[in-house]
């Protein structure tokens, strides 16, 4: 019996193994070869078309694509066979103004080279032109508005090129020795230096200290070769007075400049002729006998006369009328100043006064500073250069506080500035200027 068995077995092997040897080439032809599966338009970033065939693939490897015919509209197209052989695509083209496109081709595989597929499609394109002439009309429109931005962007940066070559053209107004140091005008420059935190009989203030050790520094920066510095008890009025009467007409040249700042209390007294007196008070001035232990604007004004030095500038961090002023400020130009002018300003005598306030002002502190000394260093550090020529004059820094203080007070101090004496004008450095 198991004799029997085994026969049939071996003849159903037999069979089988004769019927797969002879039509296996059919049998995966008819199975396994593959069939299109999709006939579509794709539109390319360039505002063309191409046709993408794809396949129903069962057996990759069997079925690798060996030869491809297309033309659309009976025009030959080169194609590109791409994802494992089971994709291919055109290369592409502009439909022109046809709306059908008559897409035809034979594909030939490894496995069914003699029964290559063929195929014939009709694709409508008109929607497809109209996304294409979408998309290019909003491409053209994001290109106009990025022409317009980049032309304004260049005209923007020619008007900024040009404010910086007329920025450049009035710093080189004047030479780079003008620029860097005031030895072209100055032999030297001297400086005194007072500020008074701590009064005898006057009430405290907070930070006139901090003011004088700011411009102090400010001062050092702008090449004044000797400072005098005298704080708090120190600043008597025997003291003060003895350095503007004694010692700085000892010192001072006659082509000299020389800085006095004060910051500290201020009074004016109403005289019984009528006039006014303005005083600084010292460390040890009385609260009420001005005349004999505080210092006048009449003792100040006869102090420069023993000074030989032609350019002499008080800056009163204090607030009082009664300055004696001959003349007031002198109209400011905006123009170009060139070098001879400044030549002939400088060698003129002049003595001038710039006060934080007036009669009846407080001097207003705050964020560890007098608000006008605040403003004065921003004038100094640059802001008072009106024509941007790395020079600032005494006309320009009173020019420059006066508005400003008042604003920033909200008109409850209206800083003084006028010439005592002279015609000639006191020059700095512009500090931002200063290498």
């Amino acid at each position: 019996m198991f004799r029997i068995y085994f026969a049939i077995l071996v003849f159903i092997f037999i069979f089988f193994s004769s019927c797969i040897s002879t039509n296996s080439n059919k049998f995966f032809e008819k199975y396994f070869t593959p069939s299109i599966n999709d006939i579509k338009i794709q539109v390319t970033e360039n505002n063309k078309i191409a046709i993408e065939i794809s396949l129903n693939d069962y057996l990759y490897e069997i079925n690798r694509i060996s030869k491809v015919a297309l033309s659309v509209n009976e025009k030959k197209l080169s194609v590109t066979i791409k994802n494992k052989a089971s994709e291919i695509l055109s290369e592409e083209f502009d439909t022109g103004k046809n709306e059908n496109l008559l897409v035809e081709g034979q594909i030939e595989t490894l496995l069914g080279k003699n029964n290559p597929i063929t195929f014939k499609k009709e694709i409508v394109v008109s929607q497809k032109l109209k996304e294409i002439s979408k998309i290019a009309e909003q491409r053209e429109t994001e290109k106009f508005k990025l022409t317009e931005l980049q032309q304004k962007r260049k005209q923007i940066e020619q008007e900024l090129s040009i404010l910086i070559e007329k920025k450049k053209q009035k710093k080189e107004a004047i030479s780079a020795k003008q620029k860097q140091s005031m030895d072209i005008y100055y032999k030297k420059s001297i400086g005194v230096i007072i500020g008074i935190n701590n009064y005898l009989h006057w009430p405290n203030l907070e930070y006139a200290v901090n003011d004088a050790n700011e411009i102090e520094k400010i001062l050092s920066k702008m090449n004044f070769g000797t400072i005098i510095k005298i704080l708090n008890k120190e600043a008597t009025r025997r003291k003060i007075l003895t350095i503007l009467s004694h010692q700085i007409p000892k010192m001072a040249d006659s082509n000299d400049r020389i800085v006095i700042y004060f910051a500290g209390h201020g009074q004016t007294e109403e005289l019984s002729s009528g006039g006014e007196e303005g005083y600084i008070i010292p460390f040890d001035s009385e609260l009420e006998n001005y005349f004999t232990t505080a210092i006048s604007m009449t003792q100040i004004r006869s102090l420069t006369s023993r000074i030989s030095s032609k350019h002499i500038l008080f800056i009163m961090d204090s607030c009082y009328s009664g300055l004696g002023i001959n003349r007031g400020i002198r109209r400011l130009s905006s123009q170009g100043i060139s070098a001879e002018y400044y030549s002939k300003i400088s060698s003129k005598r002049s003595v001038q006064i710039i006060t934080a306030g007036g009669k009846d002002e407080q001097v207003k502190e705050k964020n560890g500073h007098g608000l006008f000394t605040a403003y004065l260093i921003r004038a100094l550090n640059g802001a008072a250069d009106y024509n941007g020529d790395c020079i600032i004059t005494s006309l320009e820094l009173g020019t420059y506080l006066k508005p400003t203080v008042s604003n920033a007070s909200l008109q409850n101090q209206t800083p003084q500035y006028g010439i005592l004496e002279g015609e000639g004008e006191i020059l700095f450095n512009s500090k931002k200027c200063i290498p």
